[in-house]
């Protein structure tokens, strides 16, 4: 998130003339795998972060802290997150509603979305105002083998990743990125008794981005989806050690 900025004002468009949103804060030596503070009391109906550059990344958690002032303009009930690449906030995807508001403690709202613009959308007349934004950024460091990798997954998350449709795989491509090894593993692998691939969470398989010749079917293989150019994915032996991707509810590590 470095270089990145929060914009906050009262105009939809996030990020263009006339109708620009102030530029409260630079994002400015970000610290991974802990939370960053940012403060302002400027006040506006959206709140914006936006990451310049052709990049999206990726933000796993939003909270907003509400501080009661001279008037009750802290109330974010009826609010709603949306995430995505557009500087038009009604053309986002809205990915979470923000319901049970509670004053004066984080609220925390989850979404795997990626886009390089966040924004949250109050919808009533009255500003209201922003005390703090946080943002989590989680970075592992682990090269494992396929099986431990799995083992690794399943006990401290929910199980190696798996790559459903589309989305999925381009969310998957921005945290490969952050890899320093080649490729990444996934969850999907190949049975020579049975003579099938399977994904380990038991998804059908209805979607794949391999590598033109880049499958492989023999005994002691699963798939890495390379780190670079087009994510394309790979047999590759279990026994190889790379980083992987873990698949915790709505949330994947690397």
């Amino acid at each position: 998130m470095s270089d990145a900025w929060i914009q906050i004002g009262i105009s939809c468009m996030n990020n263009t003339e006339p109708n620009t949103n102030k530029r409260v804060t630079n994002i400015t030596d970000f610290q991974m795998g802990c939370w960053n503070f940012y403060q302002t009391n400027t006040s506006g109906r959206y709140i914006t972060v936006f990451l310049p550059g052709k990049e999206d990344f990726s933000l796993c958690e939003v909270r907003i802290n509400g501080k009661k002032k001279d008037l009750d303009n802290a109330d974010m009930s009826d609010a709603w997150i949306q995430i995505g690449n557009s500087r038009m906030k009604n053309t986002n995807k809205r990915v979470t509603n923000i319901t049970d508001f509670k004053k004066g403690c984080w609220n925390l709202y989850q979404t795997n979305t990626s886009g390089r613009y966040i924004t949250v959308f109050l919808p009533r007349k009255e500003d209201f105002s922003l005390c703090e934004v946080r943002i989590n950024a989680t970075e592992k460091r682990k090269t494992k083998t396929w099986e431990n990798a799995l083992e690794y997954c399943r006990t401290n998350h929910r199980d190696l990743a798996s790559i459903r449709n589309e989305e999925e795989q381009a969310w998957a491509e921005l945290e490969a990125k952050k890899a320093t090894t080649e490729y990444v593993w996934l969850g999907l692998h190949y049975t020579c008794v049975l003579e099938f691939w399977f994904w380990v969470a038991d998804y059908p398989l209805d979607f794949h981005h391999w590598a033109p010749e880049g499958m492989t079917e023999d005994c002691d293989i699963s798939v890495a989806m390379k780190k670079t150019e087009d994510h394309q994915w790979f047999s590759q032996s279990v026994y190889d050690k790379f980083h992987f991707l873990c698949e915790k509810r709505n949330q994947c590590l690397v």
